[in-house]
């Protein structure tokens, strides 16, 4: 993976705070061991399931793909 671009992209069923820190943390220590490039953290708050997602969850994904296009 080394030179690798990755970004993580979780939902969670509550607020940002104290509910996907530690994915974020895991995820951060396998791009390190991987010597991947972090490209970013995209995180869904409020989203348990596919039918929940709203505006926040599509601007959120419309965002990750600009930054994975470098737009």
């Amino acid at each position: 993976m080394d030179g690798k671009r990755a970004l993580l992209l979780v939902t969670c069923d509550g607020p940002i705070e104290n509910n996907a820190d530690l994915v974020q943390e895991l995820f951060a220590r396998l791009c390190s061991y991987g010597k991947c490039e972090m490209t970013g953290n995209y995180i869904v708050p409020f989203c348990s399931a596919p039918d929940t997602i709203d505006t926040t969850g599509m601007d959120t994904a419309e965002k990750m793909a600009a930054d994975i296009l470098g737009l």
